[in-house]
């Protein structure tokens, strides 16, 4: 069920709204730029392929400027968005704030060769060009290739794949298609309508080579997404670079794109819209759950620490009754015993004891009745 762009944007201030107050800032800068999205109406074609397909070559031909960095080793490797604008670019790192850049200067953020892996923290980056085709809301991801020895740049794509509102899929001739660009094609299919499919660096094929090449990848696509793929456009971004010529299907690719624009931008923005909010809710009532369990999470361990003691003690009572009859019966026996001691020492030392003290008693002078009594107590107690 879609709402109007209205409902979407509405909807989108709500989720910052509750983001921010559980504190989830990087949940709300992503809420706050897909809002802005729907409100400038910018949808986003993500030029996707295995690494060295000339992707970048492709989307430098499509704007008109050599803008992107190419080469002969896989260069891109942070997914980099075109869109219309004055020129000029900007990155965003780990600190989430934008900083500008100059456009010379876009290899050493987003190529494999000047930020390997990257080592540079860089989160997106965004360049901005003045190009027809990109007026209408359109902009292109240009996605580092799957398949290279970069492992970390086929993350990096696959990472991107929520983002995608339409593919622009670039195949070859040697292999035309993976097995990887395969399975991101499928991944991408379950979410997504638009696929548009190009063969570049056509010139570098024979008229054979090319409809072996097409063929195949036609039946490959068809099979893998349930339908006929109608087109398959035979380009050479390079020779359209060189020569501005239009050669080929490179018209017939151009006139798709715009077909986009003029056509299916709303729905594009829309699906996009509704696919956001479904994700970022799930990523909020995730995030919400998590919360709700932590603070839970002290109240349970005490109540288990309560249960643990009061167990503990109801073993003690236990305990001391069972152990009772068996204190009494030591008792007793402590008793008994030293009973026998206590005769044993008074049949010892009394007979001893008398017999020092009529000695003494013997000994006293005085001749007085109460005199003698208090004498011979004195004697008694030494």
């Amino acid at each position: 069920m879609h709402y109007s762009k209205e409902r979407y944007i509405q909807a989108f201030d709500e989720v910052q709204q509750i983001a921010q107050i559980i504190g989830l800032k990087e949940l709300v800068d992503e809420a706050h730029t897909i809002q802005t999205r729907v409100v400038e109406g910018r949808f986003y074609v993500a030029c996707l392929g295995q690494f060295k397909r000339g992707k970048s070559t492709l989307i430098n031909a499509l704007i008109d400027e050599d803008v992107l960095p190419t080469g002969i080793v896989p260069l891109t490797s942070i997914p980099t968005l075109v869109r219309y604008g004055e020129h000029s670019a900007r990155v965003r790192k780990d600190d989430n704030e934008w900083v500008e850049i100059a456009l010379n200067d876009l290899a050493e953020y987003v190529s494999e060769e000047k930020n390997p892996g990257n080592v540079k923290r860089v989160k997106a980056v965004e360049v901005y060009i003045p190009s027809p085709i990109l007026s209408s809301g359109l902009c292109f991801a240009d996605t580092p290739g799957i398949g290279s020895i970069f492992e970390a740049n086929s993350l990096a794509t696959w990472s991107f794949v929520p983002h995608v509102d339409a593919a622009l899929v670039v195949i070859g001739s040697d292999p035309p298609i993976t097995a990887e660009e395969l399975k991101l094609i499928k991944e991408l299919a379950q979410f997504i309508k638009n696929f548009i499919f190009v063969l570049n660096k056509a010139d570098r094929l024979t008229s054979e080579e090319l409809v072996q090449g097409r063929e195949f990848a036609r039946s490959v696509l068809a099979e893998a997404l349930g339908h006929p793929i109608e087109d398959i456009y035979e380009v050479s971004a390079l020779e359209q670079r060189q020569n501005h010529m239009g050669t080929r299907d490179w018209n017939k690719l151009k006139e798709t794109l715009n077909g986009l624009c003029t056509n299916a931008s709303d729905t594009l923005v829309i699906d996009m819209a509704a696919r956001a909010l479904r994700r970022l809710s799930l990523l909020l009532s995730s995030a919400i759950s998590e919360q709700i369990l932590a603070l839970e999470r002290p109240i349970e361990e005490s109540e288990k620490r309560l249960q643990a003691l009061e167990l503990a003690a109801l073993n003690a009572r236990q305990s001391l009754q069972d152990l009772g009859p068996l204190f009494e019966a030591q008792l007793r026996r402590i008793s008994i015993d030293f009973e026998k001691r206590r005769k044993l020492f008074l049949n010892d030392i009394l007979p001893k004891a008398v017999m020092d003290l009529e000695s003494r008693a013997a000994n006293i002078q005085t001749i007085f009745g109460p005199a003698i009594r208090a004498e011979m107590m004195a004697l008694a107690q030494k």
